[in-house]
């Protein structure tokens, strides 16, 4: 029986080991199985951290990611407004030069002073044309309303030497009249 003598030598090996360790191979496969739950104990945890970390990785991703969107936008803004300063600077400049210039062309108040006649005289001229309009405009108002007159009057005699009432010429004489009271004078 050799299985037998195999069984044999397999226990007296299993007692020499147990003999050496100190203990029983059962113990040593319950502490075997303490060693491999601790372990997934152990790694559950490290992945529990390896997460919360990942979150927290992330949390901070996000936050760069707002901060950098927003410090992009104020750089624009900051940008818009530096722009609208160079313009406000080159308009500035420019009215220096005009300044300058007009000091330079007549002593400056006395240019000044120049310059508001100038202007007073062409709002004066600009008036005087509009009046000059208004008044052509009512004396062609008048005119019509002369000829709407003879008209009307012409129309009334041909009317009434046809025998028609002159109810109808003398609400079209009253309208004219109407017209005519509005116009200045």
């Amino acid at each position: 029986d050799m299985k037998n003598a195999a069984k044999e030598e397999g226990a007296r090996n299993v007692a020499v080991l147990e003999q050496d360790y100190g203990c029983p191979i059962a113990e040593l496969d319950n502490r075997l199985e303490e060693v491999k739950d601790n372990l997934e104990e152990v790694q559950r945890e490290r992945n529990a951290r390896s997460d919360e970390h990942d979150k927290h990785l992330d949390k901070i991703r996000r936050k760069q990611e707002e901060e950098d969107a927003k410090y992009q936008s104020l750089k624009a803004e900051y940008d818009g407004v530096k722009e609208k300063i160079a313009a406000l600077e080159v308009k500035l400049q420019e009215k220096q030069q005009q300044l300058q210039t007009a000091a330079e062309r007549g002593g400056g108040r006395e240019a000044i002073m120049e310059e508001r006649q100038a202007i007073e005289q062409q709002r004066a001229e600009t008036y005087m044309a509009w009046q000059d309009r208004r008044e052509a405009w009512f004396d062609e108002i008048r005119a019509t309303v002369d000829n709407i007159r003879q008209r009307a009057e012409e129309i009334a005699a041909s009317r009434r030497d046809r025998g028609f009432p002159d109810d109808i010429e003398d609400a079209l004489a009253e309208d004219v009249e109407g017209i005519s009271e509005y116009l200045p004078k």
